[in-house]
């Protein structure tokens, strides 16, 4: 038998195995509601299993969206639905469901009739996902039953995973996120940040235009010293926040690190590096402050350490940014933030009361004027002082 024949024969099982169980009895009244039909129907909703939407005998729902004159954005949406791309067992993929009802107009057309569209899904983990789509008065709350476990409201960009042990973070109203895996690539914009940009008038050429600023930098050679994706990528950020405030979006570049376990039989802790970006509309959430935002002071390092001729200096001087005065979200203020980087000491000792990362001393400028450790008082006839593992010899815009 041919691969191809096994993979489908896989398939086939797999979606044998997912119609028998698709409406498993878990056990625990308190938790979970069982829904009896594929298509439950109120006075102001429907909501049905994706996999049966537009079959044959739904007699109930084509009554209801004919009573409604939906009939023909009903059958629409049902196209755009199933023709959304599949993963290879034939399961259906949360996020293309999501975009597919977007780009096709889906949403916009039910919203135009005063109806909304709201995906739900049931994750399992031995068996693919089962999706749900409520359809309801613009007014009308999702019934409870519907959105009682399993089932939970689907948004692709919702969530953000900020931990290698399963945490996510959940973003406030009025906020999305993009997960990105090194902070200068979007492999594909998260529906709801897209969802988000079309809402704002320029916003979509806006973010074209800084996706492709984001891919143009740093070249290795002419950057030293930080993390210089991240520190790019918060870079590019303070360079077009002030035009996505503009059309009513607030834009963040977030790095969260976690420590898990790695090796053999867990012997040592590996660093994670989670990174994200956060699209904030302005006329939902005005005065936002990001809770995993890139240092500062680390991207004032990278700048100071790239060449004045560099894709660094060139956006600076194309955007006039301005770092020297910025700080991070509510500072420590205390004797060591004379120096970038430092901090003070948990047992001062003859050695001093401030130390900067390891491996790095304190500069001014190119010159080399204390050790990692240090009294600050030592220091106080220097300015624009700074850690480093090198002398960095690029002004500080």
């Amino acid at each position: 038998m041919h691969l191809s024949s096994n993979v489908k024969l896989l398939a086939a099982l797999f979606g044998l195995w997912n119609a028998v169980a698709f409406r498993e009895q878990l056990g625990d009244d308190r938790n979970v509601l069982m829904v009896s039909k594929p298509t439950a129907i109120g006075d102001t909703w429907i909501c049905q299993d994706v996999s049966g939407m537009g079959g044959e005998g739904e007699l109930e729902a084509k009554l209801f969206f004919e009573q409604r004159k939906l009939v023909d954005e009903y059958n629409h949406l049902v196209q755009s639905l199933h023709g959304a791309p599949h993963k290879w067992h034939g399961g259906y993929i949360g996020s293309e469901l999501s975009r597919a009802m977007l780009m096709n107009g889906d949403d916009a057309a039910f919203e135009a009739k005063g109806m909304k569209l709201t995906l739900l899904r049931h994750k399992r983990h031995l068996r693919w996902s089962v999706f749900r789509l409520c359809i309801t008065n613009a007014e009308t709350p999702i019934p409870s039953e519907e959105v009682t476990e399993p089932f939970k409201i689907y948004r692709d960009g919702s969530k953000v995973k900020i931990s290698c042990k399963g945490t996510y973070k959940q973003m406030q109203p009025g906020v999305v996120a993009q997960e990105t895996p090194d902070g200068i690539r979007m492999v594909k914009l998260q529906v709801e940040v897209q969802r988000l940009l079309m809402k704002k008038t320029g916003a979509m050429a806006l973010q074209e235009e800084f996706e492709r600023e984001l891919a143009s930098g740093p070249n290795k050679k002419s950057t030293r010293g930080v993390n210089r994706h991240s520190a790019w990528a918060t870079l590019v950020t303070e360079a077009y926040k002030e035009r996505f405030a503009n059309i009513g979006i607030g834009l963040f570049y977030n790095r969260a690190i976690s420590w898990c376990c790695c090796g053999d039989k867990c012997q040592s802790s590996c660093k994670h590096k989670h990174r994200y970006y956060e699209y904030v509309d302005l006329d939902v959430k005005a005065d936002y402050e990001p809770e995993h935002p890139y240092d500062v002071a680390a991207l004032k390092l990278f700048v100071r350490c790239s060449s004045v001729d560099s894709e660094v200096h060139n956006l600076i001087q194309r955007f006039s940014v301005s770092l020297r005065h910025k700080r991070q979200f509510q500072p420590a203020i205390h004797a060591c933030s004379a120096v970038e980087s430092a901090i003070p000491r948990k047992k001062p000792d003859n050695k001093g009361d401030c130390k900067c990362p390891s491996k790095m001393q304190v500069y001014s400028g190119t010159e080399a004027v204390g050790p990692r450790k240090f009294n600050a008082a030592d220091l106080s006839k220097y300015s624009d002082l700074y850690c480093s593992n090198i002398p960095c010899t690029s002004p500080l815009p």
